[in-house]
């Protein structure tokens, strides 16, 4: 039945206090929280995400908190840089998924950007050279890598804590190969973590280039996607609007001449025989990322070698 009056709507100062009042008490729950779990070391932005992922629920936000600092225990994620996969497998990786991190957008934002069309589904799911543990493991390192040097760089450049990546998604080549069980539950292993322990990280996905399979594919993905993450999903015109849309984004300096900017990195932009020239198969931050893991693996091994804790 449709009701015939209006119910008073909380004003945006009440909304405001709200919030405030609920940060509040989730921080007085939780206490400190690790430095390596918080964006730009802010605390408070961190306990934001989780209320807002759990629609401000002070009991909801707690709950998933706490599970998220009992799996980074579980797993060592402060540790993360010794899950790193081996040069080898970490090459076939890059070679299987077009992608690299790539820059700021005009929000500030780390931009990522995936050739998702042009991965390779054979690499992707032969057994015998990739373990669905290789790839969580490699995407963690790239979580971490975001939360721990590009948001916190990002930060330093706005002078305003920053959480939130832009991605872009480039679609132009996929097929219904792309959704087969193994690709699915690869993109599921990988979404739930995202989900449940890095909540509200993104900022935009942007698609572009999406062909006539895309409705398919996404009526696939978008069952293991929340409803706060698909709302997240924005697919751009194609053509010279979609250039456009982007340029509205990311400066043309920063987008790459294949996307319609003027970009082009030394030794490419992204990673794949496509684009990437450069003999280590590795984009200019791609290195940066590999150089981390390496620094993280260095302290690691000398704080264990003076027999201080490594945990």
């Amino acid at each position: 039945m449709k009701a015939f009056f209006t119910s008073k709507q909380p004003t945006e100062s009440t909304q405001l206090a709200n919030e405030e009042a609920c940060l509040q008490e989730l921080r007085s729950r939780m206490g400190p929280l690790p430095e390596d779990l918080c964006p730009n070391s802010d605390t408070d932005a961190t306990l934001r995400r989780f209320l807002k992922a759990r629609g401000n629920n002070v009991e909801k936000a707690e709950k998933m908190l706490r599970a998220t600092l009992e799996w980074r225990k579980e797993n060592d994620i402060a540790n993360v840089f010794l899950k790193a996969p081996d040069d080898e497998t970490m090459r076939y990786i890059r070679s299987a998924i077009r992608h690299s991190h790539h820059g700021f957008d005009k929000k500030g934002r780390p931009v990522y950007i995936e050739q998702t069309g042009r991965n390779d589904t054979e690499m992707l799911t032969d057994r015998s050279k990739l373990q669905t543990s290789d790839l969580v493991n490699s995407h963690l390192i790239m979580m971490e890598y975001q939360v721990r040097v590009m948001m916190r760089e990002a930060s330093m450049r706005n002078g305003v804590t920053v959480h939130e990546m832009c991605n872009i998604l480039d679609l132009e080549g996929l097929s219904l190969k792309h959704m087969g069980p193994e690709i699915l539950r690869m993109f599921r292993a990988v979404a739930v973590v995202d989900q449940d322990h890095y909540p509200e990280q993104l900022g935009g996905a942007y698609i572009i280039n999406a062909p006539w399979v895309f409705s398919t594919v996404w009526n696939a993905i978008s069952k293991i996607l929340d409803k706060r993450t698909q709302e997240k999903v924005y697919v751009l015109s194609k053509g010279k609007k979609q250039t456009e849309e982007l340029l509205k984004i990311i400066d043309a300096e920063s987008l790459p001449e294949f996307l319609g900017g003027v970009c082009r990195c030394e030794g490419g932009c992204v990673s794949g025989p496509e684009h990437c020239t450069s003999e280590s198969g590795m984009t200019m931050n791609q290195r940066k990322v590999q150089d981390w893991v390496l620094a993280g693996m260095k302290a690691h091994s000398e704080r264990k070698a003076n027999g201080h804790a490594v945990a």
